[in-house]
């Protein structure tokens, strides 16, 4: 990925020489923020359950790592790997989500655990995770990516809609 350099967004920002931690780094929107957030002068812990090698031009700024972000001994893992090759964490970024498309009633408990897991423990085991090493760091930013779906209820996707309070197809 080609992530464009701007110095004026590294000099208005403080993120320079800061580490991130990006879950879902893999989809458009992580891919996204972690280009905004190296382009800004962070280090980026890149972490996504199909973890990939980032562009040779930002290696040393992008840090992929395998995280599912269900498990807790990952999101463990992620925050160690994290300390030992950049440093405290002052940045979480909780961007992975999972969905599928189709009526909340045709779907079965199995589709309906995965996206709970995904997209609400998820960022639950990821703040918890974090939050000591921001300590360690003097402090930090917890973001959480939700899905528009929090505000109305989208026909034909599940389990989106349960996620965020609405009920209804």
């Amino acid at each position: 990925m080609r992530v464009p350099q701007h110095d004026s967004l590294r000099d208005i920002t403080g993120l320079v020489g800061r580490v991130a931690l990006v879950s879902g780094a893999q989809g458009g929107m992580g891919k996204a923020i972690t280009a905004l957030l190296v382009a800004a002068g962070a280090v980026v812990v890149a972490g996504d359950v199909a973890s990939s090698s980032p562009g040779a031009e930002h290696i040393d700024q992008i840090l992929p790592i395998e995280l599912d972000v269900t498990k807790p001994a990952a999101w463990g893992a992620a925050v160690t790997w994290a300390e030992q090759t950049a440093g405290p964490i002052s940045i979480l970024v909780n961007c992975a989500g999972h969905f599928e498309i189709g009526p909340l009633i045709d779907a079965d408990l199995a589709q309906m655990e995965r996206a709970i897991q995904v997209n609400q423990i998820g960022p639950a085991l990821g703040i918890q995770a974090v939050v000591p090493s921001m300590r360690k760091a003097g402090g930090g930013a917890i973001v959480n990516i939700a899905s528009n779906a929090a505000i109305a209820a989208l026909l034909a996707w599940r389990p989106i809609a349960p996620r965020n309070g609405r009920c209804g197809d």
